[in-house]
């Protein structure tokens, strides 16, 4: 017998004639009989322990057991860091000066009072063809 196996020689699900085989194998290949003392001191140490009942159903992480309590959350250090944050940049908003310079702001009051100028000028166009209109439909009116 070349190839012997070893394992199931150790844990006698071999028939009576390959266990002879195997036996007298063991007894002459040195490699053999070390493999086969590893395996006699897992099955002593097996045969140690006290039998239990497996668990009838296995806990995922995704499971809402292991989700965290809405005040673990509360305090952990990763909410705690972003609320420390937040602070500070709504702090900085109240506190800081604004970022526009004098320059800046003369540009933003010319363009407004220019929009505003061009705006005015549109509406003073619009009133005075109304009134043309207004005109033209009272001579109608009148005839």
């Amino acid at each position: 017998m070349n190839h012997i196996d070893v394992k199931a020689y150790a844990v006698g699900e071999m028939s009576e004639a390959d266990k002879r085989a195997a036996a007298s194998h063991v007894a002459s290949c040195e490699s053999c009989r070390e493999e086969m003392a590893g395996l006699q001191v897992t099955l002593s140490s097996l045969a140690s322990l006290r039998d239990e009942e497996a668990p009838r159903r296995i806990a995922f992480v995704s499971d809402k057991v292991f989700e965290p309590r809405w005040w673990q959350r509360l305090f952990s250090p990763t909410f705690a860091s972003a609320c420390v944050i937040a602070a500070a940049i709504v702090a900085h908003g109240f506190a800081a000066p604004p970022v526009v310079d004098a320059s800046a702001k003369a540009a933003i009051d010319q363009a407004v009072e220019r929009e505003m100028r061009d705006r005015f000028a549109l509406l003073d166009q619009k009133d005075q063809q109304i009134r043309e209109m207004y005109k033209t439909a009272m001579e109608l009116v009148t005839y």
